[in-house]
């Protein structure tokens, strides 16, 4: 069974984090000798329309999530599960204090040079809503901003994202909640730790509607119905449009990825499983959220991830004719 810890006696930090999105309030604490993020959920009165339920899940998805991009052998923050505050938290170890300042891409996309300047104009003929991720500019920054060309991991980290986002169903994956981290001491950049994965699994919905979801003939729909963060041209991309959209890059994510996922299905059912329901009083994760949770996790890569690696590796393979067969 996984540890639930009580972090109710921890000291605060002086550090508040210098990394963790924006979902809900923050303390800095230390755990031993080091530094930690508390994440708390946000309420329902930090939304337009209501939840129906007190407060969101977002920290056990981003326990959830997190574990799962560790199980994948994808580079991501340390995180723990526990109570704060009377309020079921998730704790986030703070990579930047010892690892470099946190460039969020947000912010790396003010560097520009000629190269990228000249390419944008030409290329970008719509710039976005603001609130979500435009992926085209976001794919030319990706290849000309001359802070992340320095830091060659950066494209297919993205791309391994995208992927592993799609599975989790990780809605908001903005550019605040990826980035760079500098080194002031060796001058050098390397990609971030994976971090904020507190919108995956429909954190906003109540056990209520997870029952009713559950039980649904068409569920396997619903698991798959859910938009991404990214938009391109004014139009917002599904999940199932984002893992066709057109990129080398994307392909090799899912080749990558795949047979990792499919082999690894076993054990992250045998990790929500170990999820306690209770934790003295607190509630935790109800019977019907990990199936849920579980049934999502397959359905997703059964219906959407899955399909497309085979579809890719049938181009592969298929024979080229060599100038010699082809008939005049």
């Amino acid at each position: 069974m996984i540890n639930i810890y009580n972090f109710e006696n921890c000291e605060y930090s002086d550090r508040h984090g210098s990394y963790a999105g924006m979902a809900g309030d923050k303390d800095g604490i230390m755990m031993g000798n080091s530094y930690w993020i508390i994440k708390y959920p946000k309420t329902e009165r930090a939304f337009k329309t209501p939840l129906g339920m007190s407060y969101t899940t977002s920290p056990l998805s981003e326990f959830v999530g997190s574990h799962i991009y560790d199980m994948l052998g994808i580079p991501v923050h340390e995180t723990a599960l526990g109570v704060r505050n009377n309020k079921v938290v998730v704790a986030c170890k703070d990579f930047c204090k010892t690892r470099g300042s946190l460039m969020e891409m947000r912010s790396l996309k003010n560097a520009a040079n000629k190269e990228l300047s000249k390419t944008l104009d030409e290329q970008m003929h719509y710039s976005g809503t603001g609130d979500r991720v435009n992926l085209k500019e976001l794919l030319l920054h990706l290849q000309y901003n001359p802070i992340v060309k320095k830091c060659p991991d950066a494209i297919s980290r993205f791309w391994n994202m995208v992927v592993v986002d799609i599975l989790i169903d990780n809605t908001d994956r903005n550019n605040g909640n990826w980035g760079l981290l500098y080194n002031e001491k060796n001058k050098t950049y390397n990609v971030a730790p994976v971090y904020d994965n507190g919108n995956s699994f429909s954190n906003k919905s109540s056990d209520k509607r997870i029952n009713k979801i559950i039980h649904d003939k068409n569920k396997s729909d619903l698991y798959i119905g859910s938009r991404t963060a990214y938009e391109v041209d004014g139009h917002i991309l599904s999940a199932k449009k984002m893992i066709q959209y057109d990129d080398l890059e994307l392909k090799e994510a899912i080749k990558r990825l795949s047979p990792i996922i499919k082999e690894k299905l076993p054990d992250i059912r045998q990790f929500i499983s170990a999820i306690p329901e209770k934790a003295g009083d607190w509630e935790i994760c109800s019977k019907e959220r990990k199936q849920y949770i579980m049934e999502s996790v397959e359905t997703r890569f059964d219906k959407m991830i899955y399909p497309e690696y085979l579809k890719n590796i049938e181009l592969e393979n298929k024979i080229i004719p060599q100038d010699d067969d082809i008939e005049l």
